[in-house]
């Protein structure tokens, strides 16, 4: 079974480019992989299957078709989740870069590709993929369906605002996975999955589109999953 943690909730009125906070460099889909000079679990140091250790995630069809939307970087230990929002002119301008207080390390920024496309970035220590702590009830996306392409019984994550009409978006952490919702303020209408493929070609997750409830309830938005392979979580482990 795999377990969701809560990620702590704050509140982001009215940002736009220049406003406070650090500005972040808009995603470039570049693998940030490098090597680690330590880890608990290697032996005469040799640590060769951690420095070559080389994991990502790209989107396969859509708009943002090839878009590398997960990386996991080796030297700094963490796991950085990307959700492109093509569609959303809503929150275009936003410059946010901002701690997550209650997963130590954790920053959630917004920033713009070269093409203007707003996105949503997670990035997380390793450590709170393979150990999570459980706590919550389940949890579903706001419109009550299960999380999309992720285990059953997954923890609530906590509502964070951002963008120009207080915009929610939700950050979803679990063993070996991590989910990103945004709430938009127009209805994608239909219901489309991409899927995203490591760099094997293995399907590890997806970026979804969910249609509002109704017209009244606008509860729909753009959703994105990864799970990592499980086949990597003692490689991660010791190399904390």
């Amino acid at each position: 079974m795999k377990n969701y943690i809560l990620v702590a909730g704050l509140s982001f009125l009215m940002l736009s480019c220049g406003s406070a906070g650090s500005p972040v460099t808009a995603a470039t889909g570049t693998n940030n992989n490098g090597s680690s000079s330590s880890g608990s679990g290697t032996t005469g140091g040799d640590n060769s299957a951690w420095t070559n250790f080389n994991f990502s995630a790209s989107v396969s069809g859509g708009s943002s078709s090839t878009y590398q939307a997960v990386t996991i970087n080796t030297a700094n230990k963490t796991i950085t989740v990307s959700l492109p929002l093509p569609f959303d002119s809503s929150l275009a301008g936003i410059v946010l870069n901002t701690p997550l207080p209650s997963v130590n390390g954790a920053t959630l920024a917004f920033s713009q590709l070269a093409d203007g496309t707003p996105v949503l970035t997670v990035t997380l220590p390793l450590a709170s993929i393979v150990k999570p702590v459980t706590t919550l009830p389940v949890s579903t996306l706001p419109n009550g369906n299960p999380l999309p392409g992720m285990p059953a019984n997954a923890e609530p994550s906590q509502q964070i605002q951002v963008g120009k009409g207080k915009i929610p978006a939700y950050v979803y952490i679990g063993q070996m996975s991590v989910g990103l919702f945004v709430n938009t303020p127009f209805d994608p209408t239909l219901s489309t999955h991409f899927q995203l493929t490591d760099n094997s070609g293995n399907s590890v997750g997806g970026i979804y589109s969910i249609p509002y409830t109704s017209k009244t309830q606008k509860d729909g938005g753009f959703y994105l999953n990864v799970n990592v392979p499980a086949k990597y979580t003692q490689l991660i482990l010791e190399n904390l």
